[in-house]
């Protein structure tokens, strides 16, 4: 992850400098202005994707349990296909299903909306910090 390595577009010739150039990433993420800002945006992105993530998994584990009440619902008509009480749950359930699945189809987009601004966000962190060690080098 960006947040224990350094950006990659320049080698290290030997473990010394590569430690000195985490070093002054490290620095740079924390001490810097634009380095802090730009860590708090990745910070702040991940926050996103991860609330999406865990919101998906709530709606998920939502629509199994409409899809159980559904089957149960059928199975049930099979034998009393009259019961109004049977067919209004499963109209009930089948309209609780495809609200869920509305919301789970938003939650995808929003994700993949969400890791694409996490890679800017990255990108962004790294050639920053490319830019700053580059007019810092003798430091």
């Amino acid at each position: 992850s960006i947040n224990s390595q350094t950006p990659t577009g320049l080698k290290a010739d030997d473990n010394h400098s590569e430690t000195a150039r985490e070093a002054k990433f490290a620095f740079f993420r924390t001490q810097v202005k634009s380095g802090s800002q730009a860590t708090a945006n990745v910070n702040e992105a991940k926050r996103t994707l991860v609330s999406l993530k865990a919101r998906s998994k709530r709606i998920k584990a939502q629509i199994n349990d409409h899809k159980r009440s559904i089957d149960a619902c059928i199975e049930s008509l099979q034998e009393a296909p009259r019961d109004e009480e049977l067919v209004a749950r499963l109209k009930e359930s089948k309209r609780d299903y495809k609200n869920a699945m509305e919301q789970l189809k938003e939650i995808k987009s929003d994700s993949a909306f969400s890791t694409q601004a996490l890679q800017l966000c990255r990108q962004r962190l790294a050639e920053e910090f490319e830019q700053w060690y580059a007019s810092n080098a003798g430091d």
